[in-house]
């Protein structure tokens, strides 16, 4: 099985950052669950430079409640808002966050766009960015 080369930081942002980069994605992850979340607290946070900025957060959704977002920040030149890629639900406090969810998913190209697809063939997210993928 393919394993992402990826090096994580949790360097660069402070809580207050990661709380309003939550916020901007909680619109994204209630309309895609079809429920309005009260609680909606990042809890700790990991980044990623690529392209722009890949951020996996956990967050407290009430209670024991918890899950982990992976939210893509465009280069700054851009100018575009952040997107909610995917997400993970049903996590604990104590679950590790991490990125094992992207080997779930893939990049397509195709002429200068690149589609983040499923393992189902569901086409999540289209973007416009130039990624690279290890072969």
């Amino acid at each position: 099985m393919w394993e992402p080369r990826i090096k994580l930081s949790l360097a660069g942002l402070s809580h207050s950052k990661t709380q309003d980069i939550t916020n901007q994605v909680k619109s994204q992850l209630e309309e895609k669950e079809n429920q309005k979340f009260p609680v909606f607290k990042a809890v700790s946070f990991k980044s990623q430079v690529v392209a722009g900025t890949n951020f996996f957060i956990k967050v407290n959704t009430g209670g024991k409640n918890f899950m982990h977002l992976w939210v893509f920040r465009n280069l700054p030149h851009e100018k575009s808002p952040l997107t909610l890629l995917t997400y993970k639900t049903n996590k604990a406090k104590h679950n590790e966050l991490n990125y094992s969810f992207l080997s779930f998913f893939l990049l397509l190209k195709e002429a200068s766009l690149f589609y983040l697809v499923s393992d189902s063939g569901l086409v999540l997210s289209t973007l416009s960015q130039q990624f690279s993928v290890p072969q």
